[in-house]
């Protein structure tokens, strides 16, 4: 059976379900270290241990935010699965209820933790935060999806009639714009400017419906793959030796992270789309990855700002795991509570 039968023939793909669990993961240990190296300094931590995180941080973790972008991807693009502006209302309606929620409250903290004053103002600025997506960093994924879903239909409707070699067009001038030109820039430090501006998001959307459908993981694409990869890990070794994190190779729209998201995404379809469930604490990361994506930078905050952990609190390795055990546990135990509150299961 080819992958877009798999994916028309039945609502749950396997593969997806174990890449969520891993990704839902990989995204708290990835904000567990961008956390510390957004308080400590590459003098104050040291070279040696700024290359292991941000290496580390870059293979194991940067992979994450887009494989959940091309998983909508390739579930939501489908041709056998029928969506309509009904289906947007609903998709943009969970989006806008998490913000309305958990975004807002997000707003309220990080201005209550400026002033430590509960004003009546704080609430209106909060708000306005809120609208101009000045929540905590990583909500941008929920703005994003409310974007994606309003285009949705649009997008359905030029996948059913184009071509394959049309997809390959549209996705090659997509990666040109959204990570080679940004790549280029920071890289070489300049400013080359294109006539339109496309957000790194809607490419990774469409490749993940392109490359279940079309793409296997064999040598042919591995090795280029792997030589992005490889040169991501050799230029982050570089910034952080001139004293500089380097964020931009480990941003989405890196042509670094691209080769590296694409392996991951053909890696879990060629060897977990097999006939056997994903149980225990994948199913249950899985089931619960909006979820955990959502709530665990509490508990990354609690711990930074409130209780005032850090790299010196105990020995390299056992801290980060500490720490991220810490919050995927705790978010994992918030969103078992909540999803028994009526209402919020339908969110969570």
């Amino acid at each position: 059976m080819k992958n877009g039968s798999i994916a028309r023939s039945r609502k749950t793909v396997l593969c997806f379900e174990w890449a969520r669990g891993f990704a839902a993961a990989m995204v708290v240990l990835l904000h567990v270290t961008q956390g510390i190296m957004t308080y400590y300094p590459i003098n104050v931590i040291g070279e040696s241990r700024a290359v292991v995180w941000t290496v580390s941080q870059f293979l194991l973790t940067r992979w994450a935010v887009p494989i959940f972008l091309m998983i909508s991807g390739a579930l939501l693009l489908n041709p056998g699965k029928t969506t309509g502006w009904k289906d947007v209302r609903r998709y943009e309606r969970r989006m806008a209820l998490v913000l309305a929620t958990f975004g807002y409250l997000y707003c309220l903290l990080e201005q209550y933790s400026g002033t430590r004053q509960l004003a009546p103002p704080l609430f209106g600025i909060s708000a306005l935060n809120l609208l101009s997506g000045k929540s905590w960093s990583h909500l941008w994924y929920l703005y994003a999806m409310m974007g994606i879903y309003l285009l949705l239909p649009m997008m359905k409707a030029y996948v059913a009639t184009a071509r394959r070699k049309d997809l390959q067009i549209f996705l090659i001038v997509l990666f040109a714009f959204t990570s080679c030109i940004p790549s280029f820039n920071n890289a070489m430090s300049t400013n080359v400017v294109t006539l339109i501006w496309i957000p790194c998001y809607v490419f990774y959307f469409f490749l993940g419906y392109y490359a279940f459908n079309f793409l296997e993981l064999t040598r042919r694409l591995t090795l280029p793959c792997a030589v992005l990869v490889t040169l991501g890990c050799l230029v982050q070794t570089t910034y952080v030796l001139a004293g500089n994190y380097g964020e931009w190779v480990r941003s989405p729209a890196s042509v670094f992270v691209f080769g590296l998201s694409l392996m991951v995404f053909l890696l879990f379809k060629k060897y977990f789309e097999r006939p056997f469930e994903p149980d225990g604490v994948v199913a249950l990361a899985s089931s619960y990855s909006f979820g955990i994506y959502v709530i665990h930078p509490v508990f990354v905050n609690v711990a930074y700002k409130v209780i005032g952990l850090g790299p010196w609190s105990m020995p390299p390795v056992a801290f980060e795991l500490s720490m991220w055990l810490f919050a995927l546990l705790g978010s994992v135990l918030v969103v078992w509570i909540m999803r028994r509150i009526p209402g919020l299961r339908r969110i969570l």
